[in-house]
Order: structure tokens, then sequence, then C-alpha cells
């Protein structure tokens, strides 16, 4: 589509009759070597703070650190310049977002294997909460018991710890 609006002629296409040229302080062989990071040009000098003011526009498409590029430590390419500048500017827009904490009950940490609800002085009904289908009840008299018919069952011990 590009191709077809740059092959276009005429006052309907101003694209077509413009050029764009950025003045840039290192050396280029195309376009590419400002998209991945390039160990030939780790001695490249500071880029002027507009280009890597310009280059923090890009913060905005992703929006998290975390999913931005990553620069090589110690190289001063081009494209670690830019990753560099794009990554702070993400962190500290990131650290401006008020972080809202919710406070989690000792009550939320707890795994429960079974409800237990009381149905009279010494009957418990013992559901698994995943399931409600199923149930037992626990008798807690002479003699304790279970209607899983086991002596000493998961369900007693819930009943007692509860």
């Amino acid at each position: 589509m590009h191709a077809l609006v740059l092959e276009q002629e005429g006052p309907q296409n101003p694209i077509a009759t413009q050029t764009f040229a950025i003045p840039l302080p290192f050396p280029i062989e195309g376009l590419t070597s400002t998209l991945q990071h390039n160990p030939e040009q780790a001695d490249t000098p500071p880029l002027p703070p507009e280009i890597l003011e310009k280059s923090n526009l890009s913060k905005a498409s992703s929006g998290r650190s975390d999913l931005a590029p990553k620069a090589e430590p110690h190289c001063n390419c081009p494209y670690c310049q830019i990753t560099r500048a794009i990554t702070g500017a993400l962190l500290e827009a990131e650290a401006s977002i008020p972080q809202i904490e919710e406070e989690v009950s000792a009550a939320d940490l707890t795994f429960r294997n079974w409800d237990i609800k009381q149905e009279s002085n010494k009957l418990y009904c013992v559901t698994n909460p995943l399931d409600t289908k199923e149930h037992y009840s626990v008798f807690l008299g002479e003699p304790v018991g279970c209607t899983c018919g086991s002596k000493n069952c998961e369900h007693i011990q819930a009943v007692l710890r509860s």
C-alpha cells in the first residue's frame, strides 16, 4: 500500500512529492542499523537529546516497560541509546501511576477443603465447596461417625478443626 501511495503523482498526493531528511550525527549503513543492536557502533557518541525525546513518542505504542526492547549493557550504538531512552521514559511513566494495594485477610489466604455447617448440637454437614453434590453428615456424639463410612476420615477431622 505504501508503494502504491508513493507511486501516485499529482497534487492529490502531497506525500509523493515530499522528502523528509533527519540529520543524524552517526554513520548509518541503511535504516536497519538503527532498528537492531549493532556492536560495531558501540562507541557512537551520545545522540542529541532532541532525537531521544522524539524516540520517547513510541512509548505510547506499548505503554509497558516489560514489553519494550532491551538494550545491550555497555553499548552506545544508536539502537541501544534509543532503547534506553524509551525504557527509561516508560519506567518513569509507570512509577507515576499510583499503585493500589488491596488488603488480604488471613481468611482469604486459607484454602478450605470443606464447608462446615452445624445442623444440631452434635451434627454437622460437611460439603465440598467445589462440588456441592459431595456432602457428608458428621456426628460428634457417642459414637463419633461420618456418613462416608470411615471412622477416622478427613470430614471428621475438618469438623474437629473448625
